[in-house]
């Protein structure tokens, strides 16, 4: 039977970069420590990967080592070929907001982590969502929701579809104890945007 070919501390004959089309390859290989000359490591390239994953560009990232083809055959093998294959993250093309009637669209673009001819990052998605979820909170609007819709994704487009709800008002304010003061001037001191009822007792004084 043959004997296995081990290919741990062979020399790295040349490292190459496949996939790349948006994404400079020097940027990649920056990352990289696995370098010509040097003796293949398996465990220095998984932490080529790692790193080149770090540029968060990229949806998968994956080493390959392989010998020449024309070492294919020959039982002495001079080196070694190290290839990192990575699939891209898909560009933005353009960031849409619908169903804001509260806020207008630069307010809402503003405070907004994606752009436009960026990678499509779920991560920031979801924080951005969180977001404007937030920013409607803040203006009364508790019952708010924002969706992301997945089929516009697949197509690089980033829309949030927002259900703004009804926004929470005060519906009566009494006073009870206002003995010197009269409610009409209590009601013009008070600033409140609560969504509940308000009561207060006791005497006021000046």
């Amino acid at each position: 039977p043959s004997t296995p070919i081990t290919l741990e501390g062979l020399p790295i004959l040349r490292v190459e970069v496949v996939g790349a089309t948006r994404t400079d390859n020097r940027l990649i290989l920056d990352q990289v420590r696995a370098q010509p000359g040097q003796n293949y490591s398996r465990q220095q390239v998984d932490v080529d990967v790692r790193s080149i994953a770090s540029l968060d560009r990229f949806v998968t990232v994956r080493g390959e080592i392989f010998p020449p083809t024309d070492d294919v055959g020959d039982n002495k093998i001079k080196g070694v070929v190290v290839r990192f294959i990575v699939e891209e993250r898909p560009i933005v093309s353009v960031v849409e907001i619908r169903g804001n009637r509260a806020f207008k669209d630069p307010e809402i673009r503003d405070a907004l982590i994606a752009k436009g001819g960026g990678a499509i990052d779920p991560f920031s998605i979801e924080t951005d969502r969180q977001t404007i979820v937030k920013m409607y909170q803040k203006k009364g609007y508790d019952q708010a929701s924002v969706a992301v819709d997945p089929d516009a994704l697949k197509q690089g487009i980033i829309r949030y579809q927002i259900t703004e709800g009804p926004r929470a008002h005060i519906a009566h304010v009494r006073f009870d104890g206002n003995a010197h003061i009269k409610s009409d001037v209590l009601k013009f001191k008070i600033q409140s945007h609560a969504s509940f009822w308000f009561f207060r007792k006791g005497i006021l004084e000046e």
